[in-house]
């Protein structure tokens, strides 16, 4: 086990291994205002998000939209180069599935 920043820039334990695949993402945006991060979840929405890899570059990954607020997208995202379950990207990078 090592220590990594998790999706919320805390620090957590995570396997060595799985680090090593994280890769920074060059479109993540956050919300104007901070507090928005800490909203409720909503109705999850099937989407696409475009999410731009430092290394891998740009691809559309499948997700659930569960919060928005203009003009980002909170989008759930199961894929081992993402620190976390989600990024907040810019609502132009998503579309519903």
């Amino acid at each position: 086990m090592a220590y990594g920043p998790n999706w919320h820039g805390m620090r957590e334990f995570a396997p060595v291994h799985r680090l090593s695949l994280v890769q920074k993402v060059t479109n993540q945006e956050w919300p104007p205002d901070p507090i928005a991060r800490y909203f409720p979840r909503r109705k999850p929405i099937a989407v696409q998000a475009r999410v731009d890899f430092e290394n891998d570059g740009e691809v559309w990954l499948p997700g659930e939209a569960i919060r928005w607020v203009r003009p980002v997208v909170f989008v759930r995202l199961d894929d081992k180069r993402i620190d976390g379950f989600g990024l907040w990207v810019p609502a132009s990078d998503v579309r519903r599935a």
